[in-house]
């Protein structure tokens, strides 16, 4: 069969801008998404980073402090091995305290905290070191 001029089932102008706008749009929508995920994805991979970080002072502290002989544990003590490690661990700040005068229970907090965008992760741990 044979069509006349302007018969041919083709799209006009108009309707192949519409549908590229449309496709615009919707790409600046997803790329927004993705955008916030990916930030999402960086700020979980930094938190992470610091627990791991903070768990491997965590714990040099403990085998540091439960090296030393029973008689001579005590809390200057545990002060004098957490001032060692953190100078092995330049972004930590390690606070130790007592949950009980006279007790052997230690609260011990270590803070990370990132220099270029001022965030950081804290990490508080109650030990009884015998």
């Amino acid at each position: 069969m044979i069509r006349e001029r302007g018969e041919n089932g083709g799209f006009t102008l108009l309707e192949v801008l519409v549908s590229i706008a449309l496709i615009g749009i919707t790409a600046v929508a997803l790329m927004g998404l993705f955008t916030v995920s990916l930030n999402n994805n960086l700020a979980s991979r930094k938190s992470i980073e610091h627990t791991v970080y903070i768990k491997n002072i965590m714990e040099e502290l403990k085998q540091e402090f439960t090296a030393l002989p029973p008689g001579s544990r005590d809390m200057h003590k545990l002060v004098h091995k957490a001032n060692e490690i953190q100078a092995h661990y330049p972004k930590s700040n390690i606070t130790i305290g007592q949950k009980h005068e006279g007790k052997k229970l230690y609260i011990i907090t270590i803070e990370i905290i990132e220099a270029n965008r001022g965030e950081g992760d804290k990490l508080v741990s109650y030990i009884y070191l015998p």
